[in-house]
């Protein structure tokens, strides 16, 4: 059974223009039976055990935070910690990263923070789902390409398209 990824990264043609290059690559795999459970159990407990991530919740961002490293820990990686602080308060991004044989890096990332109100289970613990399943699936990968995956603090209101989100920093 094979299967083929498909990476994109940002080639820069054309100077202060991004574009886009694929980067492709076949990765033979079996199955993973139990890939849905995984992915629903991360999204429980980010929505339901854990709940609302928001600055309201801040004690709940912390737990999230904490259960997104666990996780990235329980891979193989030293998850990178990135503290920054606003509203008074500091907050946390999360990187974890298999290096490849090249300088260039493919990041995938995902918010863990919510709507203030909403347990935020579609936005975005099932992102968090997907970026956490996809750093367990290459951990122990040699790649050409350095892959970062990166789990950010705030990017909900009041964060939102401010300097404040945490992918700004």
């Amino acid at each position: 059974m094979g299967t083929a990824f498909l990476c994109l990264e940002d080639a820069q043609e054309t100077p202060g223009v991004a574009g886009w290059r694929a980067v492709s690559y076949n990765h033979r795999m079996e199955t993973d039976p139990q890939l849905a459970e995984r992915l629903e159990r991360h999204v429980r407990v980010l929505s339901h055990v854990i709940g609302e991530r928001s600055l309201g919740e801040y004690q709940n961002l912390v737990k999230a935070r904490d259960f997104v490293s666990s996780e990235f820990k329980s891979y193989g990686y030293a998850p990178l910690v990135q503290e920054y602080r606003t509203y008074g308060r500091a907050f946390h991004n999360l990187a974890a990263e298999r290096p490849g044989k090249s300088p260039e890096i493919v990041l995938v990332g995902a918010h863990y923070d919510s709507v203030a109100g909403t347990p935020g289970a579609d936005d975005n613990a099932s992102g968090v789902a997907v970026l956490l399943e996809l750093a367990r699936f290459f951990s122990g990968a040699c790649r050409e390409l350095t892959l970062r995956f990166a789990a950010f603090a705030t990017e909900e209101p009041p964060f939102f398209r401010t300097s404040d989100m945490g992918s700004a920093h």
